[in-house]
């Protein structure tokens, strides 16, 4: 490779670099209580509340995160409501839009969105809800390379198990696991799982979950300390 064209790849690449600190430098100003990792990314739209940390690579459009959740690398969110205490595994693609699978002849969006990815469209105006928030609970822990559908719920304190295609709502306190997901078994007993979600200690303030940590390694010890 000829001297020049080594030195234009360098300046690029020294480019691309500067400006990737210039953006994490902005995040860590607009968020000074999170940690943001090389390659991080929150556009204008989102919210983020509290404590949160985002890996390498992790890139969040038009999401709200809650206090002291992860994301790991190289996930990619969109349009996602997504609750406090949550363990998001890598590879994490969620709300990346739909096609239409039934009536519609085709798949292909020049049929229904008049702005779309192809070179081409045939309609003026939207015919298909091609994306939907998803909804992310608390305390939930998703594994490593899960897909969820748009528009789908995962409700506070489930886990989906790494590989997962996620298609459908997902109950609390269930694990889910398998293409397309279904549901392994609960967490708890129904007892359990009501005390809990009443309880909702992900809303409590941070010393009163420091003063009962001692009791999460048991349920029943909190639920006895409470009840």
């Amino acid at each position: 490779m000829p001297l020049f064209f080594k030195l234009t790849a360098i300046r690029k690449h020294l480019y691309r670099e500067l400006r990737n600190q210039e953006k994490l430098q902005a995040l860590r100003k607009r968020y000074p209580k999170c940690k943001f990792y090389d390659g991080a990314f929150v556009d204008d739209d989102c919210s983020v509340t509290g404590s949160v940390t985002l890996s390498t690579n992790v890139q969040l459009t038009k999401c709200n995160i809650g206090n002291n959740t992860y994301i790991a690398s190289n996930s990619r969110l969109s349009r996602c409501d997504v609750g406090s205490y949550c363990s998001l595994g890598p590879e994490l693609m969620a709300g990346l839009g739909i096609h239409p699978s039934r009536i519609f002849v085709s798949t292909h969006p020049s049929f229904y969105a008049p702005m779309n990815s192809s070179p081409i469209s045939f309609v003026l105006e939207q015919k298909f809800d091609e994306f939907k928030r998803i909804k992310i609970g608390s305390d939930v822990w998703i594994g490593a390379r899960v897909t969820i559908i748009d528009g789908v719920s995962i409700g506070n304190g489930a886990i989906v198990a790494a590989g997962a295609v996620v298609t459908h709502d997902v109950e609390p306190y269930s694990i889910v696991g398998g293409v397309p997901a279904k549901e392994i078994r609960k967490r708890f007993n129904e007892e359990q799982i009501k005390f809990l979600l009443n309880l909702q200690w992900w809303d409590k303030d941070e010393e009163w979950i420091k003063s009962k940590a001692p009791l999460f390694d048991d349920i029943n010890k909190l639920v006895n300390d409470l009840t």
